[in-house]
């Protein structure tokens, strides 16, 4: 028995208050998305670090 689904196998799924999921229609100043998009890091996960650090979000879903 080689490769296909296997029970156990494979990432957890990941709780649905934190799955990711696309944003359209955020606007920034150009010289902000040149410095995100010049960065090594995913620039989502630049903007959450930060979000979460400003604003102390807990990563539940009641925020403030």
């Amino acid at each position: 028995m080689r490769g296909g689904k296997r029970k156990g196998a494979g990432r957890p799924p990941v709780p649905p208050h934190l799955k990711r999921v696309k944003m359209t229609g955020v606007r920034i100043q150009q010289w902000i998305l040149d410095w995100l998009m010049s960065r090594p890091e995913s620039s989502g996960k630049i903007v959450e670090d930060v979000l979460i650090e400003k604003y102390e979000l807990k990563g539940d879903k009641n925020v403030r």
